[in-house]
C-alpha cells in the first residue's frame, strides 16, 4: 500500500517530465530521469492509453529480413494435434510477413518437404526402423505440409499446388509411408518424385529438365534442374530443424540444393537415388554446390518444421554417432520457423541449434554473394520467440569439411541512461558492451524498428503514436543472437 502511494505521488509530480524513474534517488534533471534495466515495471497509469497496436506505425527497414518463430505450450511434441500445428504455422508465417505478397491466385506453387528417408539408421550396417509420419524430426511432418498448403490455397484457390521431393529412396514410396498423399493433404493437386518427373536416366534432352548456366559459379558453370520446379511461380521449402554430419546444418537452403537435384541426372546409379557421387561430400565442394544450386532457384518462402528437431543429423546413425534409438536424438522443440528469406532463416536455425554460423561455408558463400538474401545478422530480425528462448545444444560429429559448436556465450550488456519523448521523437541514450551487434526496439510489446549504427544515441520519429505513458524495451544482440534487455517508461505528450 505504501509503495502504491509513493508511485501515485511520483506520477503527479512528474506527469510533464516525460520520464518516470524507478531509481531510489531522483536525479536533478526532471526531463531525463534514470531508468534501471533491472527495475520492476512501473504500474500502468491508464490502461486505456495502451493501444492494441502502434496505430499503424511501421518503421521496419526495407533492408531487413524477418524470421517468425512460434512455439507451442504443449509439453510434448508428440501431443500436438493438427489444430496445434496449423496454428503454429499460421502464427510463424504471419510474423514473417505472410504469404499475400508471395502467392497470387492462379500460381503454380511447389511445396518441397524434406523426405530424405522413411527409416532411421539406428541399427548397425546402416539398417533402421520405419519412422512414424508425425514429429519424427527426421522428415517433414505431413501436417506441417498440409498447414502450408491450406495457407496457400486460401490465397490461390484456382492455382495448382504440387508437392515435390527427391528422396534417397523411392520418393513415391516415402511419400506414402510419411502420409504425403492426397488422402492426408487434400489441398494439393499432385505429388511428384523429382527423379521420375525429370525424365529417364541420363537423358539430357528430357523435357522434364532444364540446363541452367550460372555466372560467377563456385563449382560448375551449369546445373540441371527439374523443369517444373525451376519454372514454378512460387517455391516453398519446408525443411526440418536438424544438424548435418557433412554440411553442419541442413535447413531451407540445403533442402532445395540437394533434394531438388534430379537423381536421373545426378544419382549414384540408375537404381539409386543417392547423390553422393555428384559432389564430394567430404570437402568444401559440397558447400560450393549447395550455394550454386540455391542461387539458381532460391526459395520464395521457407516454413521450417521444428516440431521435434533432431541432433546427430541428418538422420541418427549407429555407424556414425552410435545412436541406437531415434528418440535419443529428438529435441522436443515444438516450434515452427518461417521467413521469405531462406538465408536469414538458416542463419537463425544455426544459432538456435548452437553451431557457429561462420563455419557453415555455404551460408558464408551466399552471404558474400549478396544476391539471395540477408546473411548479415544486423539485418535479420526475429519476431515471436527470441532465439535465446529456444536455443538448444544439438550434438553431432564435426563434419570433415569443417564445423564448430558455439562456445559458452558472453551476452551483450545494455542499460538505458535516458529515454524521453521530445515532441514526436523518442530519444534514448544507451550504454552498450562492445559485442553489441544490433538493437531491436519495442514499445508496449510491439516491435518498432532495429538499429545497428549509432546505437548509443537513438532518435525515432513516433508521429502517430497516441499520447500517454509508453513501456519501452530495448533488446541488444550479439552476432550470434544472444540477447540482453533493458526497460524504460516514457510519457508522450504530443499526439
Amino acid at each position: 500500500m505504501k509503495k502504491n502511494i509513493i508511485y501515485a505521488v511520483l506520477i503527479l509530480l512528474f506527469m510533464s517530465g516525460g520520464i518516470i524513474t524507478l531509481a531510489n534517488n531522483l536525479p536533478n534533471n526532471d526531463d531525463e530521469l534514470l531508468i534501471s534495466a533491472t527495475s520492476e515495471p512501473w504500474p500502468p497509469v491508464n490502461e486505456a492509453e495502451t493501444p492494441a497496436s502502434l496505430n499503424g506505425i511501421d518503421l521496419r527497414r526495407e533492408s531487413d529480413s524477418f524470421v517468425g518463430i512460434a512455439q507451442s505450450n504443449v509439453a510434448q511434441a508428440t501431443d500436438l494435434t493438427f489444430e496445434d500445428v496449423r496454428e503454429l504455422v499460421r502464427e510463424a508465417v504471419e510474423l514473417a510477413g505472410g504469404l499475400e505478397n508471395i502467392v497470387s491466385d492462379g500460381d503454380m506453387v511447389i511445396l518441397k518437404p524434406n523426405m530424405v528417408t522413411m527409416r532411421c539408421n539406428t541399427l548397425p550396417g546402416w539398417n533402421g526402423r520405419q519412422l512414424p509420419p508425425e514429429v519424427n524430426g527426421n522428415t517433414t511432418d505431413y501436417r506441417v505440409t498440409r498447414a502450408v498448403a491450406q495457407l496457400v490455397r486460401e490465397i490461390n484457390p484456382s492455382g495448382r499446388i504440387y508437392v515435390m521431393e527427391g528422396s534417397t529412396q523411392d520418393t513415391m514410396e516415402v511419400f506414402r509411408a510419411m502420409n504425403h498423399t492426397s488422402a492426408h493433404i487434400p489441398e494439393v493437386d499432385g505429388f511428384f518424385a523429382i527423379e521420375t518427373d525429370s525424365g529417364t536416366w541420363q537423358n539430357r534432352n528430357s523435357p522434364g529438365i532444364v540446363r541452367v548456366p550460372l555466372e560467377n559459379a563456385l563449382l560448375h558453370n551449369y546445373y540441371y534442374y527439374n523443369r517444373r520446379i525451376y519454372e514454378a511461380d512460387v517455391l516453398i521449402s519446408i525443411p526440418t530443424l536438424k544438424n548435418h554430419w557433412h554440411a553442419v546444418v541442413t535447413g531451407g537452403i540445403k533442402n532445395l540444393s540437394i533434394g531438388n537435384a534430379p537423381a536421373n541426372m545426378y544419382g549414384d546409379s540408375q537404381s539409386s537415388n543417392l547423390r553422393y557421387q555428384m559432389v564430394n561430400h567430404y570437402t568444401h565442394d559440397l558447400h560450393r554446390w549447395i550455394a550454386d544450386y540455391y542461387t539458381i532457384r532460391p526459395a520464395d518462402f521457407v516454413v521450417m518444421d521444428a516440431l521435434q528437431g533432431l541432433d546427430h543429423g541428418p538422420t541418427p546413425s549407429f555407424d556414425v554417432s552410435g545412436i541406437r534409438r531415434i528418440e535419443d536424438a529428438q529435441k522436443n522443440m515444438r516450434a515452427i520457423l518461417a521467413s521469405a528469406d531462406g538465408l536469414a532463416l538458416d542463419i537463425v536455425q544455426t544459432n538456435i541449434i548452437n553451431w557457429d554460423v561462420d563455419t557453415v561455408l555455404y551460408l558464408q558463400y551466399l552471404t558474400e554473394a549478396e544476391n539471395v538474401g540477408n546473411g548479415n545478422s544486423q539485418n535479420i530480425t526475429v519476431l515471436g520467440v527470441p532465439v535465446d528462448n529456444i536455443r538448444t545444444h544439438f550434438a553431432g560429429v564435426i563434419p570433415p569439411a569443417g564445423g564448430r559448436r558455439l562456445p559458452a556465450p558472453t551476452p551483450p550488456t545494455i542499460s538505458i541512461e535516458s529515454a524521453a519523448f521530445d515532441g514526436h521523437y523518442l530519444r534514448m541514450q544507451l550504454n552498450l558492451s562492445n559485442n553489441t551487434d544490433k538493437l531491436d526496439i519495442y514499445i508496449d510489446d510491439f516491435y518498432v524498428t532495429s538499429v545497428h549504427e549509432n546505437m548509443t544515441n537513438i532518435s525515432i520519429n513516433m508521429q502517430g503514436l497516441p499520447i500517454g505513458y509508453r513501456d519501452i524495451t530495448v533488446y541488444a544482440f550479439d552476432r550470434y543472437m544472444h540477447n540482453a534487455a533493458a526497460n524504460a517508461r516514457a510519457n508522450k505528450t504530443v499526439g
